[in-house]
């Protein structure tokens, strides 16, 4: 009775350290003490942002009390907000949220980025979550909660090359319409901030100075006047951030899904902006200058996302545009090697990929070396060939040394014996 009772106060106990832990939903956007660089190839930076689509998970904790440890708001309230997996988005219960966190887990295995910028995220939990899918791959989860009420929705990361500051957010708010608008509109005042966005920095061996990386996620729908003068007046929040913190001219890429089009880099739908946003980000600071899609010339192959407008199940070409972006500094430019969207996977009704596909870009880090490195296998080839004559140089020496070492032994050991025989003169 003793033993079943100790039992049975075990599980207890394990059981509610197990659901404490869970229920406190920890941020996880402290940067290591000691930042680790666990890629493989450290003469290249692969850096991607992929808007995953709902990736959230029911850990069965919908009705728990806030925590005063979550901010600005706990998985109960985020729950109840989007009530995802549910009838909120499109997977229905955790057995399809599952198979969504696989496949998404399959694309990020296969583009196989250095740092992904991951949009649409739940939370350290859910990343983490997927994190498990991709054992081997050398990731490490990071993310900062966000202030999106309605969704819910976060922006995260995972990444090989851990950052040297911690994940941080500005909480700033800027008036709209801005000066300049390109909405064309007085319609619709007010101020808007950035919800859904983090910034911080990476120390990335053989790259000149720090690199500054920001994450977000823009306001929905680019067609709408009311969103195209917030979505302005949140690229002019990014705009001031990155001027106040980047002090020392360093690296600078912002990604993420801005929920625009590109006037200059036109999309594979042929889609004009009625807004100025990217031209605002690139032009005004000047930081940011570089899409990286302007690389990929082959404007069919630019689009990031399909949006079912018609609601045919069906990808008509109009349909694919281009409103996942990679900007980056001008000094960046030179060294980008590749640059693309990953289109592994077609547009579907009932899928469980993502409506959007990864922009990816890959950066040499080690420009400077190049003159200098060897190529390939030359070390190996030259060494071979010293040592084919070396070898038999070395041989020759040693045969020509025992002979010279024999034939002095034996002469020392005649003269010894001639002295011998000879009388001791007095």
């Amino acid at each position: 009775m003793n033993g079943q009772f100790l039992s049975a106060v075990l599980i207890v106990i394990v059981l509610s350290a197990h659901v404490s832990e869970n229920m406190a939903a920890p941020q996880c956007a402290t940067a290591p003490a000691n930042p680790q660089d666990r890629r493989k190839d450290k003469t290249k930076l692969v850096v991607a942002s992929y808007n995953a689509e709902w990736l959230f998970y029911d850990f069965g904790l919908e009705n728990s009390t806030q925590t005063a440890s979550e901010q600005p708001q706990d998985r109960n309230s985020v729950k109840r907000a989007s009530n995802c997996p549910g009838t909120g988005c499109p997977w229905s219960s955790n057995a399809e949220a599952e198979k969504h966190i696989s496949q998404i887990a399959s694309i990020i295995a296969t583009v196989n980025a250095d740092i992904i910028n991951i949009v649409e995220v739940q939370d350290c939990d859910v990343l983490t979550k997927l994190n498990g899918y991709l054992s081997g791959s050398n990731y490490k989860p990071y993310l900062l909660k966000g202030t999106d009420t309605a969704t819910g929705q976060n922006v995260g990361l995972l990444t090989r090359v851990d950052p040297i500051s911690d994940l941080q957010r500005t909480a700033n708010r800027v008036a709209y319409p801005v000066s300049g608008s390109k909405c064309g509109t007085d319609k619709y005042t007010g101020d808007y901030a950035v919800s859904k966005h983090y910034y911080t920095k990476f120390r990335v061996s053989g790259m000149k100075g720090d690199l500054l990386l920001v994450g977000l996620h823009f306001l929905a729908f680019p067609d709408r006047l009311d969103r195209c003068v917030q979505r302005e007046a949140q690229s002019m929040v990014i705009q001031g951030l990155i001027k106040t913190i980047n002090t020392n001219n360093e690296n600078v890429i912002v990604t993420g899904d801005i929920n625009d089009f590109d006037d200059k880099v036109v999309d594979a739908a042929g889609s004009v902006p009625i807004s100025g946003v990217l031209g605002m980000l690139k032009a005004s600071t000047k930081l940011i200058s570089v899409n990286v899609a302007a690389d990929i010339s082959d404007q069919s192959e630019r689009y990031s996302c399909w949006y079912d407008e018609n609601s045919n199940c069906k990808v008509d070409p109009h349909e694919l545009t281009m409103i996942d972006h990679l900007l980056m500094s001008p000094g960046l430019e030179n060294s980008i090697t590749d640059a693309y969207f990953y289109h592994g996977y077609h547009g579907a009704c009932n899928s469980y990929y993502s409506d959007h596909w990864p922009v990816v870009v890959k950066i040499n880090t080690h420009l400077d070396e190049e003159e200098d490195a060897p190529i390939e296998g030359e070390n190996e080839g030259m060494l071979t060939n010293v040592g084919m004559v070396v070898g038999p140089i070395a041989g020759v020496l040693l045969v020509a040394a025992v002979v010279v070492f024999g034939i002095v032994f034996f002469r020392r050991r005649k003269a010894r014996q001639t002295q011998e025989r000879e009388p001791l003169v007095r």
